[in-house]
């Protein structure tokens, strides 16, 4: 049922979707991304799948839709409240008549508006029995790529372009991250290899900023440090954000720069994660 709503709707929207993004640099939420995000919940419809009956062709193409647009208002704005933009690109694809309008179109609506609201109560735990939600299958797909390697860098760039200063960084970042991750666990209970799969990526990124955090008490201008978690995102601001440099060419520009082991290893594996997927 998967391969099958892909072949009704993947092409086009990819294809549109790369003509949507061009105009902007935001390789943390731009196509790379919603591709990832979009993979992830197969993986979920997969696992789901095992044990629930209702994982369908109209379910899995609402859900690939869904993983594929909903970012697509960061062409717009940048704010958290992204999501109700990222309806009016959705729209716009469905409206061109290139292909069929959705079954579950409502679903995929509300779905992409309210995947960034991360309250518990967005979350609907999966059963054995229900038929899974479109909006807690592409948010805790979305929640999936913020962890790990990719997630370090999504969440530094992202927030750095919101104006988040490095005293607050750490700690914006792990408030959000547990709350994420608590919410998806309590989604997924009853499925615990999906939550096994995901436990190293949580624990990286905590230790990092963990990490991060204390070593902002020892730094008094963090802004001037080249060194450990704090120069790894002083190197994205400089690289990502005003240089507009793509992460996976990050490593080919750390030579100038002559950073510690910290700060090289990072950017090596993040290209190296950015390739695997």
């Amino acid at each position: 049922m998967i391969k099958a709503a892909e072949k009704i709707w993947l092409e086009a929207a990819i294809s549109y979707l790369a003509k949507h993004f061009e105009p902007i640099f935001l390789p943390s939420h731009d196509l790379s991304h919603h591709l990832r995000v979009w993979r992830i919940s197969k993986m979920i419809l997969k696992e789901i799948a095992v044990q629930n009956q209702h994982i369908d062709q109209d379910l899995a193409g609402a859900v690939m839709l869904a993983s594929l647009f909903h970012d697509a208002g960061m062409v717009v704005t940048r704010k958290p409240e992204h999501g109700a933009e990222s309806t009016v690109v959705y729209k716009d694809f469905i409206c061109r008549g290139n292909v069929p309008k959705p079954t579950l179109d409502d679903h995929i609506l509300e779905a992409i508006e309210f995947h960034d609201r991360k309250e518990e109560f967005f979350y609907q735990p999966f059963t054995f029995e229900d038929i899974p939600d479109v909006q807690t299958i592409i948010s805790i797909a979305d929640d999936i790529d913020a962890l790990g390697t990719i997630g370090i860098y999504r969440y530094a760039e992202i927030y750095m372009v919101r104006d988040i200063s490095a005293h607050s960084l750490g700690i914006r970042i792990l408030e959000n991250v547990t709350s994420r991750y608590n919410n998806f666990v309590k989604a997924c209970s009853l499925f615990p290899a999906l939550i096994e799969r995901t436990k190293d990526k949580y624990r990286e990124i905590v230790n990092f900023f963990d990490l991060y955090n204390q070593q902002l008490l020892l730094e008094p201008v963090p802004e001037e440090v080249t060194s450990g978690p704090i120069g790894v995102t002083n190197l994205i601001k400089e690289f990502s954000v005003n240089g507009k440099i793509r992460p996976e060419n990050f490593p080919e520009n750390l030579s100038e720069h002559e950073p510690p082991g910290f700060v090289a290893d990072f950017f090596n594996k993040l290209a190296e994660c950015l390739d695997e997927n």
